[in-house]
């Protein structure tokens, strides 16, 4: 990586094109961490995000004007909303966004983010970009700015975007991280959140190890573990508790508990230093034990999210998820006995769905005690997945498909019309939020929620009694 001596500092304008505010603005963490290190690189930063200006963002042009910057980096979080009851695309209020900017200031512009990192190519070319940058983007996003600012831009940084001979060229990311760098917190962006927010969100580790068929986190952030040091993170929690009030925190990890030691640590240091704050995370259930479950508990952690998708034995083994049906009952019963409030999303219509699987998943969730149950129907395909290769081989879609507009998966088993008079039937549930259902009630219910003040997630309050 290029050092701040060895060039002039760069102007990097960061912008976070995510307007996305259901259930709640979602704090742009990703751009915190790019800014921690172009700074420490000696490159002068400034972040505008959509989500705290009005609405249309009438004020980016004056901002970019301000500014005036040598680079302009363009954060895509995410793509679509992944509901395949109701579709809706992101990008092109992203490209308009790209396109208002270079009416104004002619620099390059680089575009990165987990929604980018899946289509980098189509992407690119389909907003006219300069570059982009794929998975973690320190490493790339400093050796960019550095040759900018020189005039010598190099093809062989680590998960560069770029233009050759005509087409576009990825190269692959970086392999020698080591873990996760320090994030900044703009102070003015963790007051508008926390205003408007339910939490502040919170990394402990990047990259999972295991393959589920649809997931795309090994390919965002590698399949091996990357841990940041669980005292820098509870240090982070202090200074937000302190200087800013906040006491809930989400951690973004893929699977909280899938690093043992870095879960105990970072819950032992919470309980000595007594900070008075709430936080949950998404948990794999699988080897989770009373003992962990109360410290967990005594840490602050008032809620937990399972990714389960299936409680079938057969579709566990094909979907590639890494426990079993009895893994996912015996955390439930631990998460009960410990009276730790936990939820369990749920994912009907994948490979191998039929309405035998179907009625077996809803049976053992009826097995939960006291589980809040987020249903949802159809996978997300995206490309170069084992789902994608099913979706080719089954028929649903053809090979020259990008992807980039949405397509699911959704067993055809099933049948549309008993599919839809079951999620009918359980969307009845008090403790089931079926999408397209009575998950909308649920978001009209968070946002009055919120706007009258509530923190801290707010499906609890559909836990039964």
């Amino acid at each position: 990586m290029t050092s701040a001596r060895a060039c002039p500092p760069c102007r990097v304008l960061l912008v976070s094109t995510n307007s996305e505010a259901d259930p709640h603005p979602v704090y742009p963490l990703g751009l915190e961490y790019l800014r921690a290190a172009l700074m420490a690189q000696g490159h002068e930063v400034r972040i505008f995000d959509v989500n705290m200006s009005a609405p249309g963002a009438p004020d980016l042009e004056p901002a970019v004007l301000a500014f005036d910057p040598d680079l302009i980096g363009v954060s895509i979080r995410n793509v679509d909303n992944t509901d395949g009851t109701a579709p809706v695309s992101y990008l092109p209020e992203a490209r308009a966004l790209v396109a208002r900017m270079r009416a104004v200031r002619t620099v390059p512009v680089v575009l990165g983010g987990s929604g980018f990192s899946i289509f980098p190519a189509r992407i690119l070319e389909w907003m006219g970009a300069d570059y982009g940058v794929i998975g973690p983007g320190e490493e790339a996003l400093c050796a960019l700015a550095a040759g900018i600012k020189t005039g010598r831009v190099g093809d062989s940084i680590p998960g560069l975007v770029y233009r050759k001979a005509g087409a576009v060229a990825v190269n692959p990311p970086s392999a020698g991280l080591r873990g996760v760098g320090r994030v900044a917190r703009d102070p003015g962006l963790v007051k508008g959140y926390w205003a408007r927010g339910g939490s502040m969100n919170l990394q402990l580790k990047r990259g999972c190890p295991h393959a589920c068929i649809y997931c795309t986190y090994p390919a965002l952030e590698g399949a091996h573990l990357l841990e940041a040091d669980a005292a820098s993170a509870v240090d982070d929690i202090q200074r937000l508790y302190e200087e800013h009030g906040v006491d809930s925190f989400f951690v973004v990890d893929s699977v909280f508990n899938l690093a043992q030691s870095q879960a105990e640590t970072f819950a032992r240091d919470l309980v000595r230093r007594r900070l008075p704050v709430r936080w949950t995370a998404f948990f794999m259930p699988k080897g989770i034990t009373g003992e962990q479950a109360a410290l967990w508990k005594e840490s602050g952690l008032d809620g937990v999210e399972l990714g389960v998708d299936t409680i079938s034995e057969p579709l566990l083994r094909r979907w590639g998820k890494p426990f079993s049906a009895e893994d996912v009952l015996e955390s439930a019963r631990v998460f009960a006995r410990a009276d730790l409030p936990y939820a369990m999303y749920l994912l009907f219509g994948g490979p191998g769905e039929t309405r035998a699987t179907f009625e077996e998943t809803v049976s053992r969730a009826d097995e939960c005690p006291r589980a809040v149950v987020f249903a949802f129907s159809g996978m997300r395909i995206y490309p170069n997945s084992p789902l994608h290769r099913a979706a080719i081989a089954d028929g649903m879609i053809g090979g020259a498909d990008d992807l980039l507009e949405p397509r699911f998966y959704l067993s055809k088993e099933l049948g549309a019309d008993w599919l839809k008079a079951r999620r009918t039937e359980l969307a009845r549930r008090t403790n089931w939020m079926v999408a397209g259902r009575n998950m909308d009630a649920l978001k009209r219910m968070a946002g009055m929620l919120r706007r009258n003040g509530h923190k801290g997630s707010l499906w609890q309050r559909v836990r039964p009694a």
